[in-house]
């Protein structure tokens, strides 16, 4: 039995199969229609309560990050800058837990950097640091979450490429990192070590990052880049 899927109602010989359907793709003329109609709807049960479990997930330029309902993390994949979170630069293959990432709400994951929001309003940060996208007032990559500066009373991240934003429970809007094109949007092409206010830019209700540019819409349903 796989999670969420039961295969007590088939026989021995279709109840293998469906193992290999699911595994290795394997056709329907070999498994026979109603054995195939049931693997088809075991599948979506499997995704479902799959998702159930992962409130959240974000994927970055080559790893990836499961936010879970109890607030932990797993990734898995590249680590060549860290950005598993785990201590170490190794990649892995299959998930693994990040330590010291707990209450966390909130994820987004840059090309080869994560930030996480804590139920606290507080941001963690790690991964690639280059162009100061974790916030932290250094260019040093981090193996292990370390605390965003200056930010406090966040209530929603963005991240993309090497830039992020916050927006903060008082409707402000802030920003950090790569800045090479003017992706901050603070009127400088400085990347940013830690997070700055962005002037006239409150009350942001919804962002979409590129790789090197930002739009932002308002709450008043003007939309800005």
């Amino acid at each position: 039995m796989r999670l969420g899927v039961d295969y007590s109602s088939l026989g021995k010989r279709k109840r293998d199969m469906a193992e290999k359907l699911l595994e290795n793709d394997l056709s329907i003329s070999r498994c026979g229609f109603w054995c195939a109609l049931y693997i088809l709807v075991a599948s979506v049960t499997y995704a479902s309560v799959a998702a159930s479990a992962t409130p959240a997930l974000s994927a970055g330029g080559s790893h990836s990050i499961a936010l879970k309902s109890d607030g932990s993390i797993l990734t898995w994949g590249d680590d060549a800058s860290g950005q598993l979170g785990v201590g170490r630069s190794l990649g892995s293959p299959s998930p693994v837990m990040v330590p010291g990432a707990t209450g966390i709400v909130a994820i987004a994951s840059g090309y080869s950097h994560v930030i996480a929001l804590k139920a606290d309003g507080t941001v963690l940060a790690w991964g690639n640091n280059s162009e100061g996208q974790l916030g932290d007032g250094t260019t040093t990559n981090r193996s292990s979450p370390t605390s965003v500066s200056v930010l406090s009373d966040v209530e929603k991240i963005w991240a993309q490429g090497s830039h992020n934003f916050a927006r903060k429970r008082d409707g402000s809007l802030w920003a950090w990192g790569s800045n090479g094109v003017g992706q901050l949007g603070d009127g400088s092409y400085n990347n940013r070590l830690v997070p700055i206010r962005l002037s006239g830019m409150d009350n942001v209700t919804e962002l979409s990052l590129g790789g090197s540019h930002t739009l932002a819409r308002r709450s008043d349903g003007t939309v800005w880049a």
